[in-house]
Formats: structure tokens, C-alpha cells, sequence
């Protein structure tokens, strides 16, 4: 109640919506980048991948409960790449990366590729085989969400 809505505090009833607040108490909340089902957009994603590695990725994000990735394996033209994964709607390239990128050749492509992409507005987030994906999530919240 205002002094903007004070014609209407006669017909404000607080207690009307008790009821639909217990509700939604029990309600189960899961998180979507999509418009379809949080549950059907992994399905989706999953069938995209490009190695066993990206979805050992996924199932990671996906089974600890973060926020999918809006795309999989979408060419960025202007950049002549195609990431493994994209938060599309935050500008965020994410590879996942086997033991092939520690050549120190495969290394020099990454480099540029990520240079490339920053020149045109895009983070990149690099998952390595060998590194701590909870650590890389834990530093990247503001994009996956929390670990539970």
C-alpha cells in the first residue's frame, strides 16, 4: 500500500494469495537457456556434441544442477570457429579441450582463435582435460550459477 494506490486499498486483500504462496512452496525450480524444458534442451545439446569429452561437460553442468549453454557446435562466422558451447546471450565461448591442444601448434590456433574472438565482443572459457571444472565454475558463477 501506497499513496499512489490509496484508492485501492479497499480492494488489496494480503491474505488472498496465502494460499498460492504455500503453494509454490513445494514447486521445484530448474533453469533453462532455452524455451523448451530444461531437461528437453540437454537432450538437444547432447546430440550436438563433438566428442566424448563435451558430453562428459554437459552431463557435468547438466547433473550439477548449472545453466546449460544456449547452443552447441554454432559457427561464429566472423571468427571461423565453431566453439564446442555458447552462452550466446552473454557473449561466451566455451571449448573443451582434449590432449590434442597441448601441442604447442594446437596452442598457437588457440591463441588466435581466442584473440579473434575477443576483437568481436566474445569471453572465451576454456575446460582443459586435465584441470578442475568445479574450480573453473566456481570462478565463473555469474555465467553457470552456483555449485550445490
Amino acid at each position: 500500500m501506497s499513496y499512489t494506490n490509496q484508492t485501492d486499498h479497499e480492494l488489496l486483500d494480503r491474505k488472498a494469495i496465502i494460499d498460492i504462496l504455500v503453494s509454490l512452496l513445494g514447486s521445484n525450480l530448474s533453469r533453462s537457456s532455452s524455451e523448451l524444458s530444461r531437461d528437453e534442451h540437454y537432450e538437444r545439446l547432447k546430440k550436438l556434441e563433438g566428442s566424448s569429452l563435451e558430453i562428459k561437460w554437459l552431463d557435468f553442468i547438466y547433473k550439477s544442477g548449472l545453466i546449460l549453454p544456449t547452443h552447441a557446435q554454432e559457427l561464429i562466422q566472423s571468427c571461423h570457429t565453431r566453439p564446442d558451447y555458447l552462452y550466446k546471450n552473454k557473449y561466451i565461448a566455451i571449448y573443451i579441450d582434449g590432449p590434442i591442444h597441448d601441442s604447442p601448434d594446437q596452442a598457437s590456433k588457440d591463441r588466435k582463435i581466442e584473440e579473434d574472438l575477443a576483437d568481436n565482443g566474445w569471453h572465451v572459457i576454456r575446460f582443459r582435460y586435465d584441470q578442475d571444472w568445479q574450480e573453473i565454475i566456481a570462478a565463473n558463477e555469474n555465467i553457470f550459477g552456483a555449485l550445490k
